[in-house]
């Protein structure tokens, strides 16, 4: 059986194409569902392979948040770990603040589906942007903030994880950020209260 499993795992990575990111990040743990009937997960212990590569943001994280929409495996799996991958690379708030008025757009789209899977990562990708670049998102919050208003209204499920999101927008962007929160949704309450 182990023979069995290290030639799956040798013929998996010699034929699914290698994402290259700031770390790339094995787990090992694969689903082998592609093989027929066969649906076995590998398991090896997690492995950190450091890569030094300066990679352009502008296309490649716009394409990114972009991929937010695709609802198709291994699509948007791949769209929300790169995405994760560069918003959390060390110096990526340098290099996301000048491209942030293109990721707006993008956000605002999956903020509006009515998929809860594209709902959900775009509401993920919405702090993990605020965290990388704090006040910068000031000037686009009241493009968002409809969106996140009207999930806390109507969906009572999600209220919690909204109210984290928009917690950490009021903590990365100050009181400038708290005011802009306020007038879209007038029953918000600081957490510096």
């Amino acid at each position: 059986m182990d023979r069995v499993i290290r030639s799956i795992r040798l013929t998996l990575a010699t034929s699914i194409p290698q994402v290259v990111s700031p770390v790339a990040s094995i787990t090992g743990q694969l689903t082998i569902a592609s093989l027929g009937t066969l649906t076995r997960k590998v398991s090896t212990p997690p492995i950190k392979i450091p890569c030094k590569l300066d990679l352009d943001y502008d296309p490649l994280l716009v394409n990114c948040f972009e991929g937010l929409l695709e609802t198709e495996h291994p699509y948007s799996f791949v769209a929300n770990q790169a995405l994760k991958e560069l918003l959390e690379a060390p110096g990526a708030s340098e290099k996301v603040i000048p491209i942030i008025a293109k990721l707006i757009m993008p956000l605002r789209m999956a903020l509006l589906q009515g998929d809860e899977g594209i709902w959900t990562r775009g509401l993920n990708a919405l702090k993990m942007l605020a965290e990388a670049t704090g006040h910068h998102m000031n000037q686009h919050l009241h493009v968002l903030l409809a969106q996140l208003n009207k999930k806390l209204t109507l969906n009572k499920r999600v209220r919690e994880t909204v109210m984290n999101v928009i917690q950490v927008l009021e903590e990365r962007g100050g009181k400038e950020a708290y005011e802009i929160i306020r007038s879209k949704i007038p029953t918000y309450t600081s957490i510096y209260m």
